[in-house]
């Protein structure tokens, strides 16, 4: 018996495998999708947790902040 190496051409279509850039969403002033609106990022270590405010959220993080922490703290 012999085996076909026949596939359907959407089989072969490859599907982009690269992580998104968290540079490019997590950094200060940049706006997130907020149930049906948006959310501007804001850093700073005026508070001592973070506060929403209007569209805006205040994170309690240093100007050097990396988008992993960035994003730790807007998500929880």
């Amino acid at each position: 018996m012999t085996h076909s190496t026949n596939r359907h051409p959407q089989l072969d279509l490859k599907l982009d495998g690269s992580a998104p850039d968290p540079d490019s969403r997590w950094h200060e002033g940049t706006s997130l999708a907020f149930l049906g609106g948006s959310l501007r990022l804001v850093l700073g270590t005026q508070h001592k947790e973070a506060l929403r405010e209007g569209d805006t959220l205040d994170l309690p993080l240093p100007p050097q902040a990396t988008p992993r922490q960035i994003q730790d703290r807007a998500e929880a």
